[in-house]
């Protein structure tokens, strides 16, 4: 079926412009006898490969054998599927202008949803060869799959009463299955290269280190990015170069005699007045592109300090056992879990506070309601209507009552490869270069 008529049986006419990419070529490599991972010999593999349980598992084969029988349902999870897993062009993230199911007919909310599941999960053979290739052990596979659980079909159960996936976990679920991020205990791992506008800098003689804001970046007079969300309209501009001279050592940071930049603090703040690193004395350890463990923190019960210190040490042996063409130079965490200002109200010992403290921390965040989301679940306009069901909750709240403003600071997060001590806070205690 042509996807003008796909989208008039189901009543998505709506949403033409934001499925017209790929439609010719999904509609050109359709098979003929349909869509293979509709197949219920097919769909039970899947479903065995993604770890579903008993109940959402005879969801997916009732509902694969529904979609299957009406050509527009069918035609329609085609191209979800060539979208996610074939076309050799389908911008990344694109899928989050597909409709969502709080967009479309309540009489095709739990199909939509269960053809979000039924493309997600028809990668499974790819991703186990994968899995088998680099020894990946069932047990952690398992793990790291409990992600189409939490936060996906569970929690979409609760709120409608169907099996199956939403829009926002569809780019996510990806990487799950591409083989490209692994839970290890209490934390998720995912390799890829290091975002952060800084570099970072290490003494040859301390190993003390040191960032620098890469050129370019706007920060507020207190050292927090600025963006056109925040109050504060005054900003200033970071800015990063060298000296003219020369330099015949090729470690040498951008290969000039010195380096002058605005540096950002341990905490995760930016400083105007700018320091000359000299580059006999200091070299660069990493930079916007390098190849980084990204750290990720699923939900489901508190981040243990203790556990996290086993996932990180963990990584640091499982990768390069099962992945050794995948170097890294950092672990590296972007969260609001990060936000500084966590530490005005929750007690030092609290794991989100220990969490911060093993990092050396960097400016991410751009909007000063950080926390309202992901703490309270929304946004509200009252402080009495503010759940209180958890400590956090708590705990923010009776910051908010007391008169504080919400003002997020930091964001982002590096240990070195090489740092990783575990509840040693090495940074805090000494790794960090001191500023004056």
């Amino acid at each position: 079926m042509e996807l003008d008529n796909v989208l008039s049986a189901l009543g998505l006419t709506s949403f033409g412009e934001a499925l017209a990419r790929e439609a010719d070529a999904a509609q050109a490599a359709l098979p003929a006898g349909g869509p293979f991972f509709l197949k219920p010999g097919f769909v039970a593999e899947a479903c065995r490969a993604s770890f579903l349980p008993a109940e959402p598992r005879a969801a997916a084969l009732e509902g694969a054998k529904r979609i299957a029988a009406d050509p527009a349902r069918a035609t329609l999870t085609w191209y979800f599927y060539w979208c996610l897993w074939e076309s050799p062009s389908f911008p990344v993230g694109e899928q989050a202008r597909w409709p969502r199911l709080d967009q479309v007919p309540a009489e095709l909310v739990g199909d939509l949803a269960m053809m979000y599941l039924l493309a997600m999960i028809a990668r499974y053979p790819e991703m186990e060869e994968l899995h088998r290739a680099y020894g990946v052990e069932a047990a952690i596979a398992e793990h790291t799959l409990l992600d189409i659980q939490l936060g996906g079909w569970t929690a979409l159960h609760e709120q409608c009463g169907c099996w199956g996936l939403d829009v926002p976990r569809l780019h996510w679920l990806q990487y799950h299955f591409r083989g490209e991020i692994y839970r290890l205990g209490r934390l998720q791992f995912q390799y890829g290269k290091f975002g952060g506008k800084l570099r970072m800098y290490q003494h040859r003689e301390t190993g003390k280190v040191l960032a620098l804001s890469e050129s370019g970046v706007q920060y507020l007079e207190d050292g927090r990015l600025w963006s056109e969300t925040r109050e504060a309209k005054k900003y200033w501009t970071a800015e990063l170069g060298t000296s003219s001279g020369q330099s015949d050592d090729p470690s040498c940071a951008l290969r000039g005699a010195t380096v002058t930049g605005h540096p950002i603090t341990v905490q995760g703040v930016a400083r105007r007045e700018p320091v000359e690193l000299v580059c006999a004395d200091w070299w660069q350890v990493l930079e916007p592109g390098d190849p980084v463990l990204h750290i990720h923190i699923p939900v489901g019960g508190p981040m243990d300090h203790g556990e996290c210190g086993e996932s990180m040490r963990w990584a640091a042996e499982w990768f390069p056992e099962h992945f050794p063409e995948w170097p890294f130079l950092a672990y590296c965490c972007d969260s609001w879990l990060l936000d500084t200002q966590l530490q005005e109200f929750l007690p030092p010992e609290s794991n989100i506070a220990r969490f911060q403290r093993e990092m050396y921390l960097f400016p991410t965040i751009r909007g000063d309601e950080n926390l309202r989301g992901p703490i309270f679940h929304c946004v509200p306009e009252f402080t009495a209507a503010m759940p209180r069901k958890t400590a956090l909750q708590r705990a923010l709240a009776e910051y908010l009552e007391a008169g504080n403003k919400l003002r997020a600071s930091a964001g982002g997060s590096i240990i070195l490869a090489e740092d990783l001590d575990w509840g040693g806070e090495v940074y805090l205690k000494g790794k960090a270069a001191a500023l004056g």
